[in-house]
């Protein structure tokens, strides 16, 4: 996988950047997560909000690589599931700040000089990444709090170490474009981002030592152990039990609408060599 990342790397930045014409644009559309709280279909409800802004070069015909950058949240929760899971009454939203390096492979060629205006592609790339998840401590009052620093699976007790927030991502996903003139396209786009934590949503592993936690931190301890909340009772604390599931990381998405610019004359947006020398020996 890291000679993976290192061949993107290097093939979106050591490219000879000759290409014929940039693009500046918007993206808008909803994020949403696959993980410990939504292991299968998302719910309506976990869509958040997403924007964003991109430059894109079209290089060839069948080849463009773009840089985009990604603000959005996404939202989950035990409490509608339909199994054992409700009980453990834990959820997160959590907030994410992307920055994204893709090359995209046009299937049709899209060449606006030439009348080629629309072409489905596929993109894959390497992304950096920021989260924070949240939590309710009181639904009552709809007060939120940060969950990492709290060390809910025992990050801050003796041996803990809390999980880095920055993280790497590999998106992968298909898309539209549409020239609706020499200037202006639209489009759609919807891609995966396949991550390596398991954090997303600051569940992973185990209950941790739960008495020791409740003396260290006792915001934390309420944070960890939600189930007396969903059952309105005490129970025997599940402490190095299975709290979650570490055993894959966690994934999120992005399904969105863009809008971009083309910047540069006709002349640099024909990629036929011909009509370039023509265009430059005038």
């Amino acid at each position: 996988m890291k000679n993976f990342i290192l061949f993107l790397v290097l093939i979106l930045f050591t490219v000879k950047m000759s290409a014929q014409y940039l693009e500046v644009g918007a993206t808008g559309g909803l994020s949403s997560y696959y993980g410990d709280l939504q292991p299968s279909a998302p719910a309506n409800g976990s869509f958040g909000v997403t924007y964003g802004a991109f430059a894109r070069y079209n290089y060839r015909p069948n080849i463009a690589f773009k840089v985009s950058g990604l603000s959005g949240k996404f939202y989950a929760t035990d409490r509608y599931a339909r199994n054992s899971r409700r009980f453990r009454n834990l959820e997160s939203e959590t907030q994410y700040y992307e920055l994204a390096a893709t090359a995209e492979w046009n299937l049709t060629k899209f060449d606006i000089i030439d009348g080629k205006t629309t072409a489905p592609y596929l993109f894959a790339g390497v992304a950096g990444f920021y989260f924070n998840p949240r939590g309710r401590s009181d639904f009552a009052t709809n007060a939120w709090v940060d969950l990492r620093p709290l060390g809910t699976e025992g990050q801050t007790l003796p041996g803990g170490k809390l999980y880095s927030q920055f993280q790497v991502a590999i998106p992968v996903g298909l898309g539209m474009k549409i020239s609706i003139s020499q200037k202006i396209n639209v489009g759609f786009e919807a891609g995966l981002r396949y991550t390596f934590t398991d954090y997303l949503d600051d569940v992973s592993g185990s209950y941790p030592d739960l008495v020791a936690l409740k003396e260290l931190n006792p915001l934390a301890f309420d944070m960890s152990f939600r189930t007396p909340v969903a059952l309105n009772r005490t129970l025997d604390l599940p402490s190095g039990q299975k709290r979650g599931d570490n055993y894959k990381n966690d994934i999120y998405y992005y399904i969105g609408g863009t809008i971009s610019f083309n910047i540069g004359s006709r002349e640099k947006m024909e990629f036929n060599k011909s009509y370039r020398n023509f265009f430059n020996s005038k």
